[in-house]
C-alpha cells in the first residue's frame, strides 16, 4: 500500500496519483488520510471518484496522527507493507515506484523500517537543509552515523513495526523522528535509498520550522 498524509492538498496530489497509476499501480493500492483539510475538498472527492480510498479526520490532529490511521488500517486489512509518501509533489513518482518495487523484492527485510534520504539541491530552501543538517549532525554524533538525511518523508514500513508505531504518542512531524530513532535503537533500519528532492514554487508545507523542528530536536535528546 502507498498512502498519503494530506491536509489542505492542492494539484500535485492528483499529479502524484495520477503517475502511479499509470505506471501500473492499481486504486486499491492506495490511500489518502485527510488529516482535517479546510481546503482541497474538491481534490479529495475527485480521486475518491477515480476510486481512490480516503480515511477522513474531523480536525487536524498532524502528520503522525495520520500516519498512525493509514498503519491501522493497514494492519486491520493484513497489508504487509505501507510507503509513506509526502503529498505535496516533493517526491518523483519515479521513486515513490522504485520503493513500492523494492518492497515486493528478496532484498526487503521485513524486520526493518527503510527511509529514503534525499540528494539536497541547490533548491533546498536554506531553514529546511539547515534544520535536517542540525538533527543529522546531532544524531550522527549520538549514534555514530553517517546520515545526510533524517527527514524524508518517504519511507517503507514493513507490517512488523506497525505495532509499535501505533503505540507512540507524537501526532507531529516529530513522530517520523520517534519512528526512526526507535529503529535504530533497534539496528532494524535501512537508510541506503537515495532519491530526488522536488522543490517547485507551487510546492507547499505544513511544516512549522520553529516549532516543529524544535519537537523534533527534543525527541532526539530525551532518547527514549
Amino acid at each position: 500500500m502507498i498512502f498519503f498524509p494530506s491536509f489542505n492538498p492542492n494539484e500535485n496530489l492528483i499529479k502524484t496519483i495520477d503517475e502511479l497509476l499509470i505506471k501500473g499501480i492499481k486504486n486499491d493500492d492506495i490511500l489518502i488520510v485527510n488529516d482535517g483539510s479546510r481546503i482541497g475538498l474538491d481534490i479529495f472527492e475527485f480521486l475518491k471518484n477515480k476510486g481512490i480510498k480516503i480515511l477522513n479526520h474531523d480536525k487536524n490532529y498532524g502528520k503522525g496522527k495520520a500516519i498512525k490511521t493509514a498503519l491501522q488500517f493497514a494492519k486491520d486489512k493484513n497489508i504487509k507493507f505501507s510507503i509513506c509518501a509526502d503529498s505535496d509533489g516533493q517526491h518523483h513518482v519515479d521513486d515513490i515506484y522504485y520503493l513500492y518495487m523494492f518492497s515486493k523484492s528478496e532484498r526487503f527485510d521485513f524486520q526493518k523500517l527503510v527511509i529514503t534520504q534525499r540528494n539536497f539541491e541547490k533548491k533546498m530552501p536554506i531553514a529546511s537543509k539547515f534544520g535536517n543538517f542540525i538533527s543529522s549532525l546531532i544524531i550522527n554524533l549520538i549514534y555514530k552515523k553517517k546520515f545526510k538525511d533524517t527527514q524524508c518523508g518517504l519511507r517503507l514500513i514493513p507490517y512488523k513495526k506497525y505495532d509499535s508505531f501505533l503505540k507512540f504518542k507524537n501526532n507531529g512531524f516529530d513522530f517520523e523522528m520517534k519512528c526512526l530513532l526507535f529503529c535504530l535503537k533497534n539496528n532494524s533500519l535501512e537508510s541506503d535509498i537515495y532519491i530526488k528532492s522536488i522543490y517547485t514554487k507551487d510546492r507547499y508545507t505544513n511544516f512549522k520550522k520553529i516549532e516543529d523542528s524544535l519537537l523534533i530536536l527534543i525527541q532526539i535528546f530525551r532518547r527514549d
